[in-house]
């Protein structure tokens, strides 16, 4: 951990447990107290089940664009990068790719920031925001193929330097 401090301010910490008769679903309903969760299954071309599936809670930040929000008449891919852009993560040879990160979605409404050609609706009738972000550095994340859990928590350098502290708060 230290020495990958060295190089880098968001490292991964984790644990890998037996899948054993866990499922992502069964792990995700156990969640239902907790608010801002998400389930993302990552099927790959003509397979009947994904080989990962993440499980993301507590997200560090929440990013919502739209006219009701915050964040007003901006590109929510350019207000993701402002988040993001910054972090410097290892590639761990043990662990899935993705294992932190942004999961979200951008509505058609937003379409007009990418296509200028596509104008803003202006009288909607209903409200929906324009994207919603979750920056999430908590994952519970099954490797279907090898029947395993890793349980991720990253400690994120970027606004301390005290690596024991930031250790020791990515283990909680």
């Amino acid at each position: 951990f230290k020495e990958l401090s060295q190089s880098y301010n968001l490292i991964p910490v984790y644990k890998v447990i037996n899948k054993d008769n866990h499922t992502p679903v069964s792990v995700y309903k156990s969640l239902k107290n907790y608010a801002n969760t998400f389930l993302l299954e990552s099927v790959e071309g003509n397979k009947n089940f994904a080989r990962y599936s993440f499980i993301g809670l507590n997200p560090d930040k929440i990013i919502k664009t739209g006219d009701k929000e915050k964040i007003k008449g901006a590109d929510p891919l350019t207000e993701l990068e402002k988040q993001i852009n910054d972090i410097k993560a290892p590639l761990l040879p043990d662990l899935p790719e993705f294992n932190s990160g942004a999961v979200g979605f951008i509505s058609y409404e937003a379409v007009s920031y990418f296509e200028p050609s596509v104008k803003k609706i202006i009288d909607q009738t209903s409200y929906f925001p324009e994207s919603i972000f979750f920056i999430t550095s908590s994952l519970i994340i099954f490797d279907n193929q090898e029947n395993k859990i890793f349980i991720v928590s990253h400690a994120d350098l970027r606004e301390s330097n005290n690596i024991d502290d930031v250790y020791s708060k990515s283990l909680k």
